[in-house]
């Protein structure tokens, strides 16, 4: 009965590790913010691994080399704020300070955020200055808002 026990042992921490090595090259792209089909298409070469070895190695060159580090914050605006934002009027989007917003923001980094007109296919895409809390007046007439500081336009 002890081989027994050690048998299954052996085949746990094989299971264990083999799990792992096969979630390395998707834990590096979700790391890195990528989703949708490119990680599909990363988690799919990842666990063919377990069959063609080959594909774990592509797998895992895709999650390194991809460029997507840019970390996109998607922001939907009524008609006349996203105007004032594209004509230069506007140059910062407030955010109140709510459990939903302070979650988004509190520690985490974002590169770009694009502004959609309404829900509309209009967007415009910005570089970030800075995401911050402030105190100074803002469009939300709010004491304390998420600021985020814009940049210049991307697209």
């Amino acid at each position: 009965m002890r081989g027994g026990f050690w048998e299954v042992l052996l085949i746990v921490i094989l299971l264990w590790l083999f799990y792992t090595i096969i979630n390395v090259p998707i834990s590096i792209a979700k790391g890195k913010g990528i989703r949708g089909s490119n990680l599909t298409a990363i988690t799919i070469l990842s666990w063919l691994g377990v069959f063609l070895g080959i594909t774990w190695i592509i797998a895992l060159i895709l999650a390194c080399v991809s460029d997507k580090n840019i970390n996109e914050l998607h922001l939907v605006l009524q008609h006349r704020w996203f105007d004032k934002i594209v004509s230069g009027k506007k140059t910062s989007e407030y955010r109140e300070c709510s459990k939903y917003w302070n979650k988004r923001f509190y520690n985490k980094h974002y590169d770009t955020v694009v502004f959609h007109k309404g829900y509309t296919n209009v967007t415009a895409k910005y570089k970030i200055s800075s995401i911050s809390i402030t105190t100074k007046k803002n469009d939300l007439n709010l004491p304390k808002c998420w600021e985020i500081k814009l940049q210049k336009r991307l697209d």
